[in-house]
């Protein structure tokens, strides 16, 4: 009687293991789909956006790493290219509407430069001699380092902080060196601030 009982009782503790996990798939199961029926129904939620983006990520990484010549993230050894990968830095290297657009950026810039100077006021600096000397100023750039909403928020920061439409930047007269500047980069976190 004594194993009867001891069979029977290990019997119920299977059936209520296996009915505990069934409950567990069931809860999970309804959980996802329930998420996904809210997902399709609302297509402009975050969380689909979301999970979206990370699918397209994930996509991405994987055509990545197939072309990888390791097939990891490990360097490896590669052909060069037989074709130059430089570019003439003349106007000759530049596209046609990249020629265009810098000609049209040089007045806004050059009018720029002006305002910037008479808003630091150097002593005995003649702006009207600098700006004629250098008819063609130099490009002034602006290039932004990745690291995610910390570098976004940072770069937004500093063109708010050098922007002559900010007053605080121009009471502290570093306002308007945004309004020089003729190309701005960004990588990955950086490049938000572009958006």
């Amino acid at each position: 009687a004594k194993n009867v009982y001891k069979n029977s009782l290990h019997k119920m503790k299977i059936i209520k293991t296996t009915r505990l996990r069934l409950i567990v798939v069931a809860l999970a199961v309804t959980t996802l789909l329930l998420l996904t029926i809210f997902l399709i129904v609302n297509p402009h939620h975050k969380a689909t956006k979301l999970l979206a983006h990370s699918y397209a990520g994930v996509k991405t990484m994987e055509r990545w790493i197939m072309r990888s010549p390791t097939g990891n993230y490990a360097p490896g050894f590669v052909t060069c290219p037989s074709f130059p990968l430089l570019r003439s830095v003349d106007n000759t290297g530049l596209s046609v509407n990249e020629t265009q657009w810098l000609s049209k950026r040089h007045d806004v810039v050059y009018s720029a430069w002006r305002q910037y100077l008479q808003l630091v006021n150097i002593p005995g600096f003649d702006i009207d001699q600098f700006l004629s000397d250098n008819a063609t100023l130099g490009k002034v750039a602006m290039a932004f380092s990745g690291g995610g909403f910390r570098a976004m928020l940072n770069g937004a920061g500093v063109l708010n902080a050098l922007d002559n439409r900010n007053p605080r930047a121009v009471s502290a007269k570093v306002g308007g060196v945004t309004q020089i500047v003729t190309y701005i980069a960004g990588l990955s976190g950086g490049a938000r601030t572009l958006r």
